[in-house]
């Protein structure tokens, strides 16, 4: 990820399992995690705000978790966001994170950290492509896992059309024979 004041990479994975939605069934659980490179000027780099976008529809929880060892996906340790946010409606239903400056200043993720893994728990059962961002007066966007509705496979829609087609059928013969 590259903008006019840092760069930066992230990892991303989704996860299968129940959680707050979901209590006997599998619902996903997305987990990123942001790492400043560096900034492209000297004294710039920081990144302020992290989001993760695509949630609209969908239940979500939000939080961070502090990996005690590193894992093939995500490193141990990292800097914890200060706050997290969610809008509650629009056509991407955003999850910002922000993030406190080591120095106890203005919320940033300076060159050289990484966060913490940023989790969204949802109701979702399936995923495709979401946006993943990094923030500070610039953005850097770059494609992450976002969930996505269940669309119904061809075969079911022909099944459940078919299906219809005969109630209405033996509905029509039982009205003819009354």
């Amino acid at each position: 990820m590259n903008s006019l004041t840092f760069t930066a990479t992230f990892d991303a994975a989704v996860y299968s399992g129940n959680d707050t939605f979901c209590p006997t069934t599998d619902c996903l659980i997305f987990a990123y995690q942001v790492t400043d490179t560096g900034g492209v000027a000297a004294g710039t780099g920081i990144i302020e705000h992290v989001t993760a976008s695509n949630f609209a529809n969908f239940s979500t929880d939000v939080g961070d978790q502090t990996l005690s060892t590193a894992t093939s996906v995500f490193a141990a340790g990292g800097t914890a966001p200060s706050t997290v946010d969610r809008s509650l409606s629009g056509p991407g239903a955003v999850v910002t994170f922000d993030f406190p400056d080591a120095t106890g200043g203005n919320s940033d993720l300076i060159p050289g950290d990484h966060s913490t893994v940023l989790i969204v728990e949802t109701n979702a059962t399936n995923y495709t492509t979401g946006l993943f961002s990094a923030i500070d007066g610039a953005t850097a966007t770059a494609s992450g896992f976002g969930p996505a509705s269940a669309t119904p496979e061809p075969a079911s829609m022909a099944l459940i059309g078919s299906a219809l087609l005969g109630l209405g059928l033996l509905s029509k013969r039982i009205r003819r024979q009354s």
